[in-house]
């Protein structure tokens, strides 16, 4: 599952307007690879409450139809290999970190 924080949003945003040798689509997704239910658990640690029920696959289907495949339950690759290659330096490389900033 890709994600980034607001402020490396924002950060990379700006490094790609200043950085003259970046071409082409770049993805805009921290370094670090979770699954949603690594970030539910992270979420639910942050904000003391328990994740003890993931969504069902077959559930989300039956609610959502085809979205429920593309959006909710596909496997994302994206990399942030070719920002990090350009020289930009994530502020929240890790969702623990992230979380802890973004969610008082």
């Amino acid at each position: 599952m890709g994600w980034i924080a607001l402020q490396d949003l924002v950060g990379l945003v700006e490094h790609t307007i200043y950085t003259s040798s970046l071409s082409g689509p770049l993805n805009a997704v921290a370094p670090e690879v979770i699954t949603n239910y690594e970030f539910t658990k992270a979420l639910g640690r942050r904000l003391r409450r328990p994740t003890i029920l993931p969504a069902p696959g077959p559930l989300l289907r039956l609610a959502f139809g085809e979205l429920a495949d593309a959006a909710l339950l596909a496997n994302s690759a994206a990399s942030a290999r070719k920002a990090i290659a350009s020289g930009y330096s994530f502020l929240f490389p890790e969702i623990d970190e992230a979380l802890q900033f973004e969610v008082p």
